[in-house]
């Protein structure tokens, strides 16, 4: 099961630094950053080899995904009663890869027999009710502002241990 919060929407604004080996590369319009790095390099590596480049749109929507994770993190855990606990991911949502979203599940855990091991502590249609309809987040980098809206989704998720 999938749906929506229904709690008020949530943004957040945030000056990002560089990460260790990011840079921005204005000819380009594009973020060189650290795609490999073995345990002895240094830091940032010395091989250019070591370097790969993404478009600055689609590295800021990563980076703003993360920051509306960590600003809905902020929100439902400020909103849950003691002894509630959720979990927090951003992804792919409704299955495009291009549509990103950050997710709350409640998840319920078995083991190989099927025994529960742990389950949700909220029932679903509260944390539906405390979850924001969505965030957005804009991040200030070398000069640029990059701003994305995102769906925040409560999802009812189960595994088990093979």
């Amino acid at each position: 099961m999938t749906d929506r919060g229904y709690a008020d929407s949530v943004s957040i604004l945030d000056e990002a630094g560089p990460p260790a080996g990011t840079e921005y590369l204005p000819d380009d319009h594009a973020i060189r950053y650290v795609a490999y790095r073995s345990v002895d390099d240094e830091d940032p590596p010395e091989r250019e080899s070591a370097y790969k480049t993404m478009s600055f749109e689609r590295w800021a929507k990563a980076e703003c995904a993360s920051l509306g994770q960590q600003r809905v993190t902020e929100v439902v855990e400020s909103r849950l009663e003691e002894g509630q606990h959720v979990g927090f991911a951003c992804g792919q949502y409704d299955g495009d890869c291009h549509d990103l979203a950050v997710k709350v599940e409640r998840s319920t855990m078995r083991d190989r027999d099927g025994n529960i091991l742990s389950e949700p502590t909220i029932e679903y249609d509260d944390l539906r009710d405390i979850t924001p309809t969505s965030v957005t987040a804009t991040i200030r980098y070398a000069g640029l502002e990059h701003t994305e809206t995102f769906p925040v989704v409560v999802r009812e998720t189960e595994g088990q241990f093979l």
